[in-house]
């Protein structure tokens, strides 16, 4: 058990690497030591995005949300504009400007 920062830390390093399920578990462990913190849920939502586990995806997002709308509002935008398809471009822009407008979060992953 690492604690809060380490867990932040060792799920920060697991994400470079692209280990996603490494990535996954130490932002879990970071988030029993504090919910609700906002580069946990993001490294969180990153993780399981990456190995398609868009159900828990969506909650970790829903989260993000709802705990810090612009922090939520940067990530959306930052992976609108690192996709290559024009189809995820839009459906990451359309589900920013829905954040940016506090309406309620649609099923997008």
């Amino acid at each position: 058990y690492l604690g809060h920062s380490l867990s932040v830390l060792a799920a920060q390093g697991c994400s470079d690497l692209r280990k996603w399920p490494l990535a996954a578990k130490h932002a879990e462990a970071a988030l029993s030591c504090r919910p609700g913190d906002v580069d946990a849920l993001e490294l969180l939502f990153r993780a399981q995005s990456e190995l398609m586990e868009r159900g828990k995806a969506q909650e970790t997002l829903s989260t993000l949300r709802s705990v810090n709308p612009q922090r939520c509002m940067s990530l959306l935008t930052e992976l609108a504009y690192s996709s290559h398809s024009p189809v995820e471009r839009h459906r990451w822009l359309s589900e920013a400007v829905s954040c940016a407008r506090g309406d309620a979060s649609r099923k997008i992953l």
